[in-house]
């Protein structure tokens, strides 16, 4: 007998698939519903019990997804925040192109957006935004970086699952010309101060006299989605290290933002 009590109180907390159903009909009514509706409509167009669908609509009104003004249920903030959400996802690298210009502005240096390969070996530059300097970091949309030589690469490498980082670096193939990351074990070390600062800051690796910073693109899930990177000449990067990181991570968490990731601090 206790066992049949305890299954049915683990199964009563677990979501019922036709709630969520009916939390999406319910919100995607109330889009189409300019003006709203009151609870009989929607129960109406529901096909929804009164008592029921006044609990959903209570708990959709306190978490902001639903408004409700003397009985007319409209959507609410954070539905538009989730759309908007969507929107920008959808559109991303291009919804971040504004950022990336302003940010290039800002620190006079050429800035990127990167991602995966689908192979997950290499990064990809995916958008730019050049340097206004006639002396200037130079990469194109579409090139292509293994992991371990790039800024990007290493801070996404470092926010891979551990089991496919650690893949990653069992198999991976260093150049031996590779001036910065010239083993397996400095690679680890280098991946560790990722970990801990949630940037990497170094040497480009195409060539000596190019530094990199790169900071992380956050989902609104919270996961990785992409890098954002300023690069430029060693000496002049160095020179303003600590404005060129804050406008950084600054422009990253709007990219952030912009893609519904909420909460960020500058």
């Amino acid at each position: 007998m206790s066992k049949a009590t305890g299954s049915t109180s683990v199964k009563e907390r677990r979501p019922s698939p036709r709630a969520a159903a009916r939390i999406v009909h319910v919100l995607r009514l109330l889009a189409d519903l300019r003006e709203g509706a009151n609870l009989s409509k929607l129960c109406e167009l529901t096909s929804t019990p009164k008592t029921s669908l006044l609990t959903l609509l209570r708990a959709l009104t306190e978490s902001g997804y639903v408004k409700n003004v003397q009985g007319t249920y409209t959507l609410g903030l954070e539905a538009f925040k989730l759309a908007s959400a969507v929107v920008a996802h959808r559109r991303f690298p291009e919804v971040a192109q504004s950022t990336i210009e302003a940010l290039a502005a800002a620190s006079g240096e050429t800035v990127l957006i990167a991602h995966f390969t689908q192979d997950r070996q290499h990064i990809v530059y995916i958008a730019k935004a050049d340097s206004p300097k006639e002396v200037r970091f130079m990469v194109s949309v579409g090139d292509r970086r293994p992991l371990y030589s790039s800024s990007a690469g290493r801070l996404l490498l470092a926010n891979m699952a551990r089991v496919e980082q650690d893949a990653y670096v069992k198999t991976v193939r260093i150049d031996p010309a590779s001036k910065l990351v010239t083993s397996k074990s400095m690679l680890k070390d280098l991946l560790a101060k990722v970990i801990e600062s949630g940037l990497d800051t170094a040497d480009l690796g195409s060539a000596n006299d190019v530094y990199g910073i790169a900071a992380p693109i956050l989902e609104s899930s919270g996961e990785v989605l992409a890098a954002l990177v300023v690069g430029g000449p060693n000496a002049r990067m160095l020179a303003d290290i600590q404005n060129i990181t804050n406008l950084l991570v600054q422009s990253a968490n709007e990219i952030s933002e912009l893609l519904g990731r909420r909460g960020l601090d500058a």
